[in-house]
């Protein structure tokens, strides 16, 4: 689905990712975990193609997308700071994610009943953002990200900002979202709970470099290295 061939940025002298190599499987949840300044936000904005790679480059379904623009790459970034249009309610922020699309208005309907239904926003359609709790703000974003269908689900994030209760709402969630809805997905995070609980496999970042890859259970019981084993 993903392919990352030897990615490598550096911010001034500083090593921000270094030489990445990475499969990324169809339908795979994917949960790139490590300490804040790892390099895992930026390996992740270059999947997106929102940061340039100095070396090195990024496949799409076999496709080179190195140079291609965000727009063409039908891929989805849910970080979290939410990115909602505060102008917009609820509902308007749907609509205004499948404009682009020009597709049919009974698609366009049935697509957004299915995303509120999913993530039990219903009652939040007339609001405003500004009127919505982190929560509540958080399960918007993730809709308006998954109702475009995108092939790929990128997600910065997403649980650190909210309570114990509410975080493991949203991993119930998190945990059935690529099979009902078909998509990929990476997820950056620095909470070893998270990575344990959603992912298929988890990828280990240490100053820019990829230290260790492989299901929850092999990372956490057989760490390469005790900065590995400490991250757990």
């Amino acid at each position: 689905m993903l392919e990352l061939k030897g990615v490598t940025k550096h911010f001034r002298k500083q090593i921000a990712v270094e030489d990445v190599r990475l499969c990324i499987l169809e339908h795979e949840f994917l949960v790139i975990l490590g300490k804040s300044g790892a390099g895992k936000t930026t390996l992740l904005r270059i999947m997106a193609g929102l940061q340039a790679a100095d070396s090195g480059s990024v496949w799409m379904n076999a496709c080179d997308v190195t140079r291609q623009p965000p727009a063409e790459r039908k891929i989805a970034y849910v970080t979290q700071e939410y990115a909602l249009y505060p102008q917009l309610t609820v509902h308007g922020n749907l609509v205004a994610a499948l404009n682009p699309l020009r597709l049919p208005k009974a698609e366009i309907v049935r697509r957004i009943a299915e995303v509120n239904a999913w993530f039990q926003i219903e009652s939040l359609a007339a609001r405003l953002p500004s009127q919505l709790s982190g929560g509540q703000a958080q399960r918007v974003a993730f809709a308006k990200a998954v109702v475009r269908q995108p092939s790929l689900l990128l997600v910065d994030e997403p649980l650190s900002q909210l309570d114990c209760e509410l975080r493991g709402e949203l991993r119930r969630l998190l945990q059935t979202l690529n099979q009902r809805f078909s998509t990929t997905t990476v997820m950056v995070t620095h909470d070893p709970v998270d990575a344990l609980s959603l992912a298929d496999r988890i990828a280990v970042m240490e100053e820019g470099h990829l230290v260790q890859i492989g299901t929850p259970d092999d990372v956490y019981r057989s760490p390469e290295s005790p900065s590995v084993a400490g991250l757990l």
